[in-house]
């Protein structure tokens, strides 16, 4: 159980007070918005408040807190990309006209073929079906595009790290996407 202890206002803004600008730029790094950095920054010192009990007096602040914020950030990371995304069936009536006059081109090869008729579903379910540590740095770099330095930041791991999990979860992506279009006839069958 946590144990609650009530501290002073000024004891906690005179703790905070000189990160206040790395917490800043690092939630800018994570977010690349500056609406979303504020609301993680403050997400950040909101927990950390909450949380001050647990801080070891003399042991650093920064580091405590920019762990605080990464937990933060992955966890919100998490829930949005298993939002189902909503979209008004309205506003496509409302484009219809001018989609119309646009030709669609179909891809000639296989793989765009796939890629196209493969529903967004089976995509996120193949990237969920990943053990977590490729998973994150799957979604960190394919789906939000984020740079491989920032992502071993992130998740505190190094760049070969990064590079080594990303390419072990692409192979394995590609490998249960082809066995998904295997299955819908898409490509031919070995053997």
């Amino acid at each position: 159980m946590d144990e609650i202890r009530l501290v002073p206002v000024d004891s906690f803004e005179d703790l905070v007070r000189p990160v206040l600008g790395t917490l800043h730029r690092r939630a800018f790094r994570m977010t690349r918005e500056h609406e979303a950095a504020q609301d993680l920054v403050q997400d950040t010192l909101e927990r950390a408040y909450r949380k001050l009990g647990r801080f070891q007096p003399g042991s650093n602040i920064r580091a405590w807190l920019l762990c605080i914020m990464r937990n933060i950030w992955i966890s919100d990371h998490r829930r949005r990309v298993g939002a189902i995304c909503m979209f008004s069936l309205d506003r496509i009536d409302e484009a219809r006209p001018y989609l119309d006059d646009v030709e669609t081109p179909r891809a000639a090869d296989v793989e765009s073929a796939v890629v196209d008729d493969l529903s967004v579903a089976s995509i996120h379910t193949a990237i969920e079906g990943l053990p977590s540590r490729l998973r994150q740095v799957v979604v960190l770099a394919d789906v939000e595009q984020t740079a491989y330095g920032t992502i071993a930041e992130v998740l505190a791991i190094p760049i070969g790290t990064v590079a080594s999990r990303l390419s072990r979860g692409r192979r394995r992506l590609r490998d249960t996407l082809s066995d998904q279009a295997r299955g819908g006839s898409y490509l031919a069958r070995a053997g």
